[in-house]
């Protein structure tokens, strides 16, 4: 009898608990100073009022429409391969017509291999990438790398074309 008394008690004990929790504090109300206006009774601009967005003259420069062509790599390398030259080409020519874009070649590498070797062979694909552009003449301090290992798959199977495709260098513009 005294087991199920104890139990009672620590179970009412517990009860007390989880009902006599932390009070909220009082709430209070912010001051409102002087100069400021109530935010309810503020007034829509009006068309001649100036808001500070510019819709005439906008000031972000778009990037052209330069479709730069991703290359892509064999197995475990970060050589460039014939058809990779001639896209590299096209895209010189490309860039030549727009010197004032720079551009971010990413590194990518399929799913096998460990992430540290993936992020190194991509580091090394993007670098091969950009030093091919330098030789085409594009200015090299147009041209950044980053690598991307296997973390940014265009496809997620687990085969031999899925690999292929993960396998590349991609172009991304920027000013």
């Amino acid at each position: 009898m005294k087991k199920y008394l104890s139990v009672f008690v620590l179970m009412v004990f517990a009860g007390f608990m989880v009902g006599c929790g932390p009070k909220p504090g009082p709430t209070v109300e912010p001051e409102i100073s002087a100069g400021t206006e109530d935010v309810a009774n503020r007034a829509e601009p009006t068309e001649t009022e100036d808001v500070g967005l510019k819709t005439e003259e906008s000031t972000v420069e778009e990037l052209p429409a330069i479709d730069l062509v991703v290359i892509h790599f064999d197995t475990d390398k970060a050589t460039i391969r014939d058809d990779a030259r001639d896209i590299l080409k096209r895209n010189a020519e490309l860039l030549s017509e727009y010197p004032e874009v720079k551009v971010i070649i990413e590194g990518h590498c399929d799913e096998r291999n460990t992430v540290e070797y993936n992020l190194a062979l991509g580091e090394r694909r993007a670098a091969a990438a950009k030093e091919y552009l330098i030789r085409l003449g594009i200015d090299g301090s147009r041209l950044s790398t980053i690598s991307y290992g296997e973390e940014r798959p265009v496809s997620f199977g687990h085969d031999e074309a899925s690999w292929q495709a993960n396998r590349r260098a991609a172009f991304v513009l920027t000013h």
